[in-house]
């Protein structure tokens, strides 16, 4: 079976990927195989193996995003591939992992345990031809790229945030720490950034200045004026007159 190569215009950026078994061979093997159709296909990617569930929960605190899909050997000690979906998403810290999974299985007995957590797919090892495994990796690179167009990667302290970016009404700067305001009832997050590196991240998706200190979605403003704007909540935020003309004429 042929697969069609990825539209261009969607290839924005690298997709992280995660492969998780215990045996050295297997991990070798499906990393040459991802990176064999990424690169016929042009897709850029990132691969970090780990040999154990253990490996992959102690490094995921420490990365900088999770990984967009892991592939996960169900058959490993102590914890395995099914456990490790099952806590991952549950999540910590009220933080489940919204990214794909794919099971990597020596037969078809476990598939059904795909449903209740939601993987992509599963692999059965040695049997799952080679055209298969590239339909399947090309499926869902298309549905990581889709899903990047409508949403926002924040990383925090300690933790990161998976945010809609139709729920995200505005942001608040405060030196190098902004705050996200989005959510229905609202949330807050805090972050670091710099003003040029938050412009760059969201003006591409409707957002403009208001002020110094704010930055908004304009879809999500109710009425507006020359000093300020009442967003669809009750909100209200300044506009400094530099900025009133760009976010009338949006």
């Amino acid at each position: 079976m042929s697969v069609d190569k990825l539209n261009r215009s969607m290839m924005v950026s690298c997709i992280h990927i995660a492969i998780c078994d215990d045996e050295e061979r297997e991990r070798k093997k499906y990393k040459a195989m991802i990176e064999e159709v990424a690169r016929a296909h042009g897709i850029d990617t990132d691969i970090t193996c780990y040999d154990s569930a253990n490996s992959f929960l102690f490094h995921l605190e420490d990365m900088e995003c999770p990984p967009d899909v892991i592939y996960v050997d169900i058959h490993m000690p102590k914890i395995n591939g099914i456990k490790l979906s099952k806590m991952l998403r549950e999540g910590k810290n009220n933080n489940p992992f919204k990214g794909e999974l794919i099971f990597l299985t020596c037969d078809k007995e476990y598939a059904l345990d795909a449903f209740d957590v939601n993987a992509f797919h599963y692999i059965v090892k040695d049997v799952t031809a080679k055209e298969k495994f590239e339909e399947i990796f090309i499926r869902v690179a298309r549905r990581i790229m889709e899903h990047r167009k409508k949403t926002l990667l924040i990383r925090g302290i300690g933790e990161y945030r998976n945010i809609e970016i139709e729920k995200i009404r505005y942001f608040e700067i405060f030196r190098r720490i902004i705050t996200v305001h989005y959510g229905e009832p609202e949330e807050s997050f805090e972050f670091y950034s710099s003003m040029y590196k938050l412009e760059e991240m969201v003006f591409p998706f409707g957002f403009l200045r208001a002020q110094r200190a704010f930055i908004l979605r304009v879809g999500a403003i109710h009425t507006l004026n020359k000093t300020k704007a009442i967003l669809e909540n009750g909100a209200e935020i300044p506009i400094s007159e530099a900025y009133y003309a760009n976010i009338k004429t949006a």
